[in-house]
């Protein structure tokens, strides 16, 4: 399994663990990425590399290289949570556009995505401009401007590499949907079923 935005890899640990316990594997590699480099150390001082494998790297990065995201679909499991808000301001469209492929081409049975909300685009620029920062070209640039483009922009990404998908539930904390595309040719029963 890969998490995309992994923190300091507690999360990737756990779902290792459910995995493990109730999933009925009785192997799991567990790979976590992230941006920022001292969540990585601070997970990497914490778990062993048999619990979980973490990398600092920006996998939305145009001259993206890493090789825990490579192009052959090679994971069971993608997991990517709280991230491409951040990934779309910071990128643009095609940042966003390309990180949703690198997901979908590294992906073999189900990536679980849990985008952010409309709102809270909006909520990071009024933050921006109460401190007094310049607003980013790539916050301008972004072509969507509602919820449902929002929504339609990552369906229609996502629904050219995958066969199906099902909303999994909605996050407590934030209202977030948690969606499940997974391909059935792969012969993998989907977490959500049909």
């Amino acid at each position: 399994m890969l998490d995309i935005g992994c923190n300091d890899g507690t999360l990737t640990r756990e779902f290792r663990a459910a995995l493990l316990s109730k999933g009925g594997a009785s192997k799991v590699e567990a790979f976590g990425v992230d941006i920022d480099a001292d969540l990585i150390a601070r997970g990497q001082r914490m778990y062993s590399a048999d619990e979980v494998q973490l990398v600092a790297d920006d996998v939305a990065a145009h001259d993206h290289e890493a090789q825990i995201v490579s192009t052959a679909k090679a994971y069971d499991l993608v997991t990517c949570f709280g991230v491409t808000m951040w990934v779309h301001l910071n990128y643009g469209d095609e940042g966003l556009l390309r990180l949703l492929r690198r997901l979908a081409h590294c992906t073999r049975g189900s990536l679980v995505i849990e985008p952010q909300l409309w709102k809270s685009y909006k909520n990071a620029k009024r933050r921006l401009r109460r401190a007094g920062a310049n607003i980013p070209e790539s916050f301008v640039s972004i072509g969507v401007g509602s919820q449902e483009e929002l929504d339609e922009m990552v369906h229609c990404a996502l629904s050219s590499h995958f066969t199906g998908h099902t909303k999994l539930g909605t996050t407590a904390n934030w209202g977030r949907n948690v969606w499940e595309y997974f391909d059935h040719s792969s012969d993998e029963a989907s977490l959500g079923g049909e």
